[in-house]
């Protein structure tokens, strides 16, 4: 973790890098159970989602790559990518395309429109359906 600072952000989970694949300046640890997507569906039963929602600071690759088997069933995939980290904005977009996903809109939050901070215009929101009659309108 970054801050112990209820509501704080910018941590990780197994790795030493954030939100922009840089090292972490790290307050504060501590052992945490993890699992991947498939393997919560696989050996603990709970049914495959829909649409899935990622925002973890940096490891959204990561979390896509335990998820290989659900990526191919969901309708949609809403996560935020980080174009300045290579290799997460590399990875996230061939496992999405792998699973038959297509990227429907890219845009900033709100929160982050032309601002430099936190990598401001690097940043963008992603959704990535199965449905491509939006992009037939383009």
């Amino acid at each position: 973790m970054t801050s112990t600072e209820w509501g704080g952000a910018l941590s990780t989970f197994g790795q030493n890098y954030g939100w922009d694949g840089k090292k972490l300046e790290q307050v504060f640890e501590f052992q945490t159970l993890g699992i991947s997507l498939d393997k919560v569906v696989s050996l603990l039963g709970v049914q495959k989602p829909n649409y899935i929602k990622i925002d973890v600071d940096g490891i959204e690759h990561l979390i896509l790559s335990g998820a290989k088997d659900v990526l191919n069933t969901v309708d949609g995939v809403l996560i935020e990518i980080n174009d300045d980290f290579q290799e997460q904005a590399e990875r996230c977009s061939e496992l999405l395309l792998d699973a038959g996903l297509v990227l429907q809109e890219k845009r900033h939050s709100e929160m982050f429109e032309g601002a430099d901070s936190f990598g401001g215009g690097k940043v963008w929101n992603q959704i990535w359906t199965r449905n491509q009659s939006k992009l037939a309108l383009s």
